[in-house]
């Protein structure tokens, strides 16, 4: 897999997860061939790049552990789009069926993760066409991506699918979904070096 996505931890409950195809992962300044329709939309996100192998072991995994195969940290943009006749009025599992919607996941240039911003506070800013579409500067806290990258080592491993080397997770709209409306997609946060695609 060249990618998972995890929604960031409920209050109750378990996170939602897809693992994404390789061929669904892009760097920064790539150019993408999208069919349009009212179900494709554009998400800001923090995503996390790993850089060793989390294979099957005996026990869990804890903090410690992911924290440590954890290479960097990156700005990503995520394409969304369903196999399905309305997105939004698509059941839970028929979505998750669908890879939670994941049609392509473009990859910022990497930050170090020695030193974690605060993710709760973290400006982020999403520029379509040069027109700002939308600034965000509240979003789920480190902590709970800290949680959400643990339970999702462990979720993979049990599915016989673990986190292995060059794996990219993205963590959950900080913005959007919004409708993709342009070609030109700029995303810059505080921290962090810009990630930018054009989708045509």
């Amino acid at each position: 897999m060249g990618a998972w996505k995890v929604s960031p931890v409920p209050a109750n409950g378990e996170p939602a997860a897809s693992p994404l195809p390789t061929s669904a992962v892009y760097q920064s300044g790539a150019t993408l061939g999208l069919v349009r329709s009212r179900n494709v939309g554009v998400e800001a996100e923090i995503a996390v790049a790993i850089s060793r192998d989390l294979a099957a072991k005996s026990t869990p995994y804890t903090l410690d552990d992911v924290l440590e195969a954890v290479g960097g940290l990156h700005l990503a943009i995520e394409i969304i789009d369903s196999r399905f006749a309305d997105r939004v009025a698509t059941p839970a599992l028929a979505q998750a069926a669908d890879l939670l919607n994941g049609a392509a996941v473009i990859v910022g240039p990497e930050r170090s993760a020695q030193s974690w911003p605060e993710l709760e506070r973290q400006r982020l800013r999403l520029l379509v066409d040069g027109v700002e579409a939308e600034v965000t500067t509240e979003g789920s806290t480190t902590a709970n991506a800290f949680a959400a990258l643990v339970w999702l080592a462990n979720h993979a491993t049990s599915r016989g699918l673990p986190l292995m080397a060059g794996t990219v997770i993205i963590t959950g709209a900080r913005i959007g979904a919004l409708p993709l409306t342009g070609r030109h997609l700029l995303l810059e946060g505080d921290g962090f070096e810009p990630v930018s695609a054009c989708v045509v």
